[in-house]
């Protein structure tokens, strides 16, 4: 199975998960400041991402998006890293994720500490799981 990293893009933070077969394990939370809708990702940022990439020889890469305010930036920076890394792009819509996360740590008996921390990471499983169950059926 190919390398797949998924992406929670955000102007603060940048979520990354990472797939093992048919299932997503979060992997880091990347700092980003966002520049302006030209340049949504700053250049550690993007660093990071090209090294996360070469790292674990990512072969596809999963962004997801939401049909709010930051579609047109997630799509952009989708572009720019596809662009960056020579990698194909996907993007899956991320509506809600971040509140599912939120259900699935408290479900789970997360310290409070973990629920009020950064949680990109583990939307970004979500969103690459729901990539790989769409890879699967189809």
């Amino acid at each position: 199975m190919q390398a797949v990293l998924g992406i929670d893009f955000g102007k603060k933070r940048i979520g990354t998960a990472i797939n093992f077969s048919d299932m997503a394990e979060p992997l880091e939370v990347v700092a980003n400041e966002f520049q302006s809708a030209e340049q949504p990702v700053s250049l550690a940022a993007l660093q990071r991402l090209r090294e996360i990439c070469q790292e674990r020889r990512i072969e596809q890469l999963v962004v997801g998006v939401s049909e709010q305010e930051m579609a047109g930036y997630s799509r952009h920076f989708g572009q720019i890293l596809a662009q960056e890394t020579n990698l194909p792009v996907a993007f899956v819509d991320e509506t809600l994720t971040s509140r599912e996360v939120a259900q699935r740590l408290l479900e789970s008996g997360a310290s409070l500490q973990k629920r009020q921390g950064p949680i990109d990471h583990f939307a970004a499983a979500l969103i690459l799981e729901a990539w790989l169950d769409q890879a699967n059926l189809g």
